[in-house]
This record gives structure tokens, sequence and C-alpha cells, in this order.
């Protein structure tokens, strides 16, 4: 039997049914709204990082080919510099997680010379072969690092 109390506990329970699914709903679409301009200004801040080193991976793949160069003059100061001042624009967009892999992969290119003359004891000689050597452990370096910017995509 359906009294006036049933209809109405129905009633009131329908509608706050309602109003906390809506607020429910309106919550999550901004959730996805913030996570969709996260994205955004992630990606373009990584497409910024990543163009910072497009000319000396150039060089280095030049040098690999060739082996003309000294990596002293691929990595002048002006590029390094460069590159410095893109990963400080860059590291901001990092969480805490993507942070500390990025700083581990950033000290590695930072120290690149040191490392790759402790992986190959005694002064190399400086031939064509150990230019091209170099400058592909010097590209490693680089696609390492590159590696944390890389565009994010939005999965639904």
């Amino acid at each position: 039997m359906i009294t006036f109390d049933s209809v109405v506990t129905f009633s009131l329970g329908s509608i706050v049914g309602f109003i906390a699914s809506e607020l429910i709903k309106d919550r999550l679409a901004r959730n996805r709204n913030i996570e969709t301009l996260q994205i955004a200004e992630f990606n373009k801040g990584a497409a910024a990082f990543r163009s910072a080193f497009v000319d000396a991976i150039v060089l280095l793949r030049e040098n690999i080919k060739t082996g003309d160069k000294m990596i002293g003059a691929i990595l002048t100061e002006p590029i390094t510099v460069s590159h410095e001042k893109a990963k400080i624009m860059f590291e901001p967009l990092l969480n805490r997680a993507e942070l500390n892999g990025f700083n581990t992969t950033w000290e590695k290119y930072q120290n690149y010379e040191h490392d790759y003359f402790v992986s190959h004891p005694g002064q190399p000689p400086v031939t064509s072969a150990t230019k091209k050597e170099y400058s592909q452990y010097c590209l490693d370096c680089i696609r390492e690092l590159l590696s944390h910017a890389q565009p994010k995509i939005k999965i639904l």
C-alpha cells in the first residue's frame, strides 16, 4: 500500500540522489578539465625542452658519420647554456616521481665527459673512430634525457 509518507520519502530520496549525482558529475568534469590543461601545459613545455636539443642532435649525428669534430666543438657553451635554460623551464612541469628520474638523467648528461672516460680507461687516442664513439655516447645521454619529455596523451 502506497502511503503519503512513502511517496514523500521516495521523492526526497530521488531528489537527493539526483543532486548528488549531478555534483559528482560536475566534480569529475572539473577534474577532467584540469587534467587536460595539465597535459597540454606539459606537452607544450616538453616540446620546448626537446627543441632546445635539436642543434646538438643534428651535429652529433653528423659527427657519428664523419668523426671530424671534437665534442667541445659540438657541445659549445652557448648550446649547453640553452640546454640548462630549457631544463630550468621544464622542471616545474614534472611531478615528484618524474623529477627524481629526470634529475638523475640530467646529472648523467652533465657528467658525460667524465663518465665516458671512466668507462674508457686511459686516454684513448683522438681518432676519427673515438670522436664517432664519443659523439654516440653523448647522443645516447641526450636521448635518455629527452625520454622524460615525451608527449603525454589523455586516456579516456
